[in-house]
């Protein structure tokens, strides 16, 4: 008798216990699911907050043009509206629409964008606008831009409110499940308490098998918890991932050593177009980077490499790419270095090409010159003239 109440003592404990055990994993997989609907809305948050960035950017370098134009190419000013247009693409999104409560004034202010990209378009979209920017037509672009900031303002405001108020509304819905699965948690642990009592000397093999179901049901939680984490992991390396192929450069980041030596642990695809290289090879053996780097320029970045790693300042070349015996072409090089807490060097840049900058600066070198060799001629057949030559105005 006093065996059997023990071993009753023991099986109401292990039910306690697997019920509680049941308990802490909901509440787990509660928390889990709030901190990966949170990340979601923080992103979609944030890409409101980067287009109103990216406004004043673009905003800053459109009135720079139009102020002081020698200050700023017409290249950078068209790098800063794409940027600025591929923020803007991202609040068509259905994920970016459900984040604002107040649809009519996300449709206007997609309206306004939409309407202002046309007429960028016509003033920044074609290469002789590029070549010879209309004064009036960038002025009337920039009071078109500044009208746009209140809308961009406004929208982000209400994203932030709106992301507010759904965190708000979320939290109260989960805490809400958390206690009402507790509450079915706790009656269903009285009821099998009951029954186990009721029929412990009938039905033992029911009870185990009731355990091991418990035990297999809490190993399917457990998974069912890793595969949403993954999940979320995955959609977020997936928009990292859009993100960067959507930059017209490559992306790159590399590590110097405290030995001198140099690796690169990251390369975006765009790095095949311009090095011809695949960037897997490149992050295999750096050997692929510099053997397709003009022989002077080579050893220009690894010196400028060298001498930034000590004094931390960010590097900017301009340097040949080929392949060995072909003909190169023009690429600048921009990177930004940190230092690590086990003394090596870390690198984030990026490439790209500057062809077409460097075909334009040769263009105007053999126009001066051309124009030089015209006025010494012209010098030159004035000095030959034996009589007095004389310019007589109206």
């Amino acid at each position: 008798m006093k065996h059997s109440k023990w071993l009753m003592a023991l099986i109401m404990a292990g039910l306690a216990g697997l019920y509680l055990a049941i308990g802490v994993v909901q509440y787990r997989q509660d928390e889990s699911l709030k901190r990966v609907t949170l990340k979601s809305d923080r992103e979609a948050l944030w890409t409101f907050f980067q287009l109103e960035s990216e406004y004043l950017r673009f905003g800053n370098a459109l009135t720079q043009r139009v102020l002081s134009p020698e200050s700023i190419t017409m290249e950078q000013l068209q790098l800063r509206y794409e940027i600025f247009v591929s923020r803007t693409s991202a609040l068509e999104r259905t994920d970016m629409q459900g984040l604002i409560h107040d649809q009519q004034l996300l449709q206007d202010a997609l309206a306004s964008l939409k309407a202002f990209m046309a007429l960028a378009d016509r003033t920044l979209g074609n290469a002789d606008a590029r070549r010879m920017p209309d004064p009036a037509g960038l002025l009337e672009l920039k009071e078109r831009l500044d009208a746009l900031k209140d809308p961009i303002r406004d929208l982000t405001v209400e994203a932030g409110q709106s992301s507010a108020l759904t965190v708000d509304a979320r939290t109260a819905e989960v805490q809400t499940h958390l206690t009402t699965n507790a509450a079915l948690t706790g009656f269903l642990c009285g009821l099998t308490l009951l029954f186990a009592l009721a029929t412990w000397r009938q039905n033992r093999q029911r009870i185990a098998a009731q355990a091991e179901s418990m035990r297999s049901q809490m190993e399917l939680a457990g998974a069912a918890a890793r595969l949403e984490k993954d999940a979320a992991l995955r959609a977020a390396e997936e928009q990292l991932r859009e993100i960067t192929e959507a930059l017209p450069l490559a992306i790159f980041r590399a590590r110097r050593g405290t030995d001198g030596r140099l690796s690169f642990t990251y390369f975006s695809h765009q790095i095949e177009a311009l090095w011809g290289v695949v960037p897997q090879a490149i992050v295999a053996d750096t050997a692929a980077f510099f053997s397709r780097v003009h022989v002077d320029d080579s050893r220009q970045l690894q010196a400028f490499g060298a001498a930034a790693a000590q004094t931390l300042e960010p590097c900017n070349l301009d340097m040949r790419v080929g392949e060995p015996g072909g003909t190169p072409h023009w690429v600048n090089l921009a990177a930004t270095p940190k230092r690590e807490v086990d003394g090596s060097t870390l690198w984030t840049g990026f490439v790209r090409s500057i062809d077409e900058l460097k075909q334009r600066d040769e263009e105007r070198k053999a126009m001066e010159a051309h124009l030089a060799a015209q006025a010494s001629f012209q010098s030159a057949l004035v000095d030959t003239i034996p009589y007095p030559v004389f310019l007589q105005r109206g």
